[in-house]
């Protein structure tokens, strides 16, 4: 491989790696008991991924194919550790795992959802959803700016809330039904 397709593809995988590092960590945090055990595992995880990244398919999921090297790291380092009985069964991590991956599909599909909603948002419901929840701007603060007060601060609060909610609600919807139909 020359060095600018060498460059290429470590610019991807670290493009890729930083998006999923936290869905990784959990994924291993949620398989072993010990957070000092899921650091380690997650280090070693970083380096194997590295290494095996000419094997990953660009039609896969990263957080996907990353998860399923890290269960293997995961079983590794059970294995290298057996003495110790505060580690769980084969089975058991095979459990916890399918559980996990389902809940991380979940979240990913969720805050998609949510992402492509918050953009349908007008400016000015966009800078008000960006002020509390991004920037944890205090709702008395962002009233007074406003010129208005805090009681109907909350109303569109809620009403917005209540947009998303729907927004995403139908979303998801639309991509079960994509995902069930083709």
């Amino acid at each position: 491989m020359n060095s600018p397709e060498k460059e290429c593809q470590s610019e991807l995988f670290l493009e890729l790696f930083s998006q999923s590092s936290r869905r990784i960590y959990g994924y291993i945090l949620s398989l072993l008991p010990r957070q000092s055990d899921a650091d380690d595992v997650f280090q070693r995880c970083s380096l194997i991924l590295w290494k095996k990244f000419d094997t990953f398919k660009p039609d896969e999921e990263f957080g996907a194919w990353a998860c399923g090297v890290a269960f293997y790291e995961v079983k590794n380092f059970k294995r290298s550790t057996a003495r110790d009985r505060h580690f769980f069964s084969d089975d058991l991590i095979e459990q916890l795992s399918d559980q996990s991956l389902a809940k991380s599909e979940f979240l990913i599909d969720n805050l998609d959802a949510l992402k492509h909603c918050v953009e349908e948002l007008g400016p000015g419901d966009q800078r008000l959803i960006k002020s509390i929840y991004w920037e944890n701007t205090p709702m008395s603060t962002i009233a007074e700016s406003m010129g208005i007060i805090i009681q109907s601060l909350y109303n569109r609060i809620s009403r917005v809330r209540t947009r998303l909610t729907r927004c995403v609600e139908q979303r998801l919807l639309e991509e079960h039904h994509e995902r069930t139909h083709a």
